[in-house]
């Protein structure tokens, strides 16, 4: 697993973003993670995987979302 990005969410979680095999195919992870009792982080059943194929449309739609909420940021 190679982890791309993480996210923090406060204190005790994040979201990360892992590429890893998955039935020996690559895939993207977006999972949420959280800090267990042993102090260390610990992945949730939140979250999704995503295909390759499928990033490019992702992206696009991320893109917009980003695009959104700045927009309504300058006008507040």
């Amino acid at each position: 697993m190679t982890t791309l990005a993480i996210v923090r969410r406060g204190k005790d979680q994040e979201l990360r973003v892992s590429l890893e095999k998955f039935r020996g195919r690559d895939r993207l992870d977006v999972r949420v993670w959280f800090r267990g009792e042993d102090g260390k982080m610990h992945p949730t059943r939140q979250g999704c995987f995503v295909k390759p194929r499928e990033l490019p449309d992702l992206c696009v739609g991320l893109n917009k979302a980003l695009h959104a909420v700045s927009s309504k940021r300058g006008a507040s």
